[in-house]
């Protein structure tokens, strides 16, 4: 069973910053790949996990958020092969010829940032809230530009 948290949160001036910025380069990354999938061959997780690894937004976001950017377009690109397969046998279930994935919009359509139990601070051992803190981990690079060790929400 999957365990999703939907948080609403009032985020002060650096949660906000911290939070756009690691959109903003989950963002990036899913069209760079997106675009290099379109123009050529069609590449599985695995070989864009470790051609990417070193892209320069990839060093924003920790490793897990990068891996979880990478599965939710391998399963967009899944989705569209199956799509098609079955477009090309039944095309009265659909209302056109299915479409590649497109790219996101970095002002309006951002991607979304996935934190796994790997990422949230506590997760392993059971004790998830530290003094009624929520913590995430961020990536170094991310550590030194904003000066916090971890992005803290009090809840």
């Amino acid at each position: 069973m999957k365990q999703v948290l939907k948080l609403y949160y009032n985020f002060n001036k650096t949660q906000l910053k911290i939070i756009e910025e690691l959109s903003y380069h989950t963002t990036k990354l899913y069209n760079i790949i997106n675009y290099n999938m379109r123009s050529s061959d069609y590449e599985s997780y695995k070989v864009n996990e470790k051609n990417y690894k070193s892209n320069f937004h990839s060093q924003y976001l920790t490793a897990h958020n990068y891996q979880q950017c990478l599965k939710v377009l391998d399963q967009n690109w899944k989705g569209f092969f199956e799509a098609h397969k079955e477009w090309k046998v039944n095309p009265k279930k659909f209302t056109g010829k299915p479409r590649q994935p497109g790219f996101k919009n970095i002002k309006k359509n951002k991607n979304e940032i996935i934190f796994t139990d790997n990422v949230i601070k506590g997760a392993r051992n059971g004790k998830v809230l530290k003094n009624g803190k929520l913590r995430l981990s961020i990536s170094k690079k991310m550590q030194n530009k904003y000066g916090v060790k971890s992005l803290n929400f009090n809840m």
